[in-house]
């Protein structure tokens, strides 16, 4: 019961925590990139993510990583860095997971 209650509060923590981390992250970004361009990377990497999803499934985290950042270089052309494209990704795939969580399809 205790150890259920503290992986459930770790949880949500950590859930926090990426929230705050990825609102900073998304902040530079914008900054560095224009508000506009953001916009339509962050669809190109919400689409990228749900088709790289779809066609994989369910687990192969670093391998699905890997091809939607190999997706999102070749269209950006260099234009976002390693580090731009990262945090992308891993809001599109937060935002996935969160309205996969609401619709009751993950825990």
């Amino acid at each position: 019961m205790i150890g259920e209650l503290l992986a459930e509060l770790l949880t949500v923590l950590i859930q926090i925590l990426i929230l705050i981390v990825g609102g900073y992250a998304i902040q530079y970004i914008r900054a560095k990139i224009g508000e506009q361009n953001l916009k339509v990377y962050c669809s190109l990497a919400k689409t990228v993510v749900t088709a790289i999803e779809q066609t994989i499934g369910g687990g192969h985290g670093a391998d699905k990583k890997q091809e939607a950042v190999q997706v999102l270089k070749n269209f950006t052309k260099g234009k976002l860095t390693d580090e731009q494209i990262d945090k992308i990704i891993e809001a599109a795939v937060y935002e996935m997971n969160q309205i996969l969580k609401m619709n009751g399809l993950k825990q």
